[in-house]
Parts: structure tokens; C-alpha cells; sequence
């Protein structure tokens, strides 16, 4: 038995930002044809104040890690430093995990309920 020889693999290195979280753009694409960004932003109204990020970015950066396969909040200072996949997500900004932590206690009865809503309206879309 003869075995071939091996192509040659020729690896090139780069200087370009590149993201593991690749496949998350496939899920913002589909929760943008659900509108779930503007159901979010509509529904959903923890923030007291106009700055830093909004609670549609913050719900979604959390989604977006979450279906990455990301389990714990402490990996949104990831998501937070990989600016080229923020980007490519469509959001504006990222909670780092301290912050995201804060802003999920700020979750009550109504808003959970409110959060259920979207979710039954974008599913029936």
C-alpha cells in the first residue's frame, strides 16, 4: 500500500482583529428578523439614567454570550474587550459582568413579566 505525501499547509499570520464568538452573528441576524431589538427597547425599561449602555444591549450582549456557550457573567468582560464582535452584533456597548450583575438585580415581578412578553411576541412573529 502506498501512502500519498501530505499536501503542504501554508499558515499565515495576521494583524487582523478576529473574534471566537463567529457563529453569535447568526443569532443577532435572527433576533433582528424578529425585531426583538425593538421589542426590547420598547418593553423593557430598567435604566434610570441616559448613559452607558442601554437595556437593550444589555439584554442582548447577555443573550449573544449565553447562546456562544458562555455561562457565567464574568464572561462579559470578554464579549465587553472583543470590540470587533460588539460591532458586528450591531450593539453600541457591553456591560462588563460587575455592571451586568447590578443591572439584573434591578429585575422585578413587572419586569420579568415585560421580558416574558417580548419573548411571546417575537415568537409569534
Amino acid at each position: 500500500m502506498i501512502i500519498p505525501k501530505p499536501e503542504k499547509i501554508e499558515i499565515e499570520f495576521t494583524d487582523a482583529k478576529l473574534t471566537g464568538m463567529a457563529g453569535a452573528l447568526f443569532i443577532a441576524r435572527l433576533a433582528r428578523r424578529f425585531k426583538l431589538p425593538e421589542q426590547l427597547s420598547t418593553h423593557i425599561q430598567l435604566k434610570k439614567r441616559n448613559r452607558g449602555c442601554d437595556d437593550k444591549d444589555s439584554l442582548l450582549g447577555l443573550i449573544y454570550n449565553f447562546c456562544a456557550g458562555n455561562g457565567h457573567l464574568s464572561d462579559m468582560d470578554i464579549l465587553q474587550k472583543d470590540r470587533p464582535t460588539v460591532s458586528l452584533l450591531g450593539l453600541e456597548d457591553v456591560r462588563g459582568s460587575r455592571r451586568m450583575g447590578e443591572y439584573l438585580s434591578r429585575f422585578k415581578a413587572d419586569s420579568v413579566k415585560a421580558l416574558y412578553g417580548v419573548i411571546v411576541i417575537s415568537a409569534d412573529r
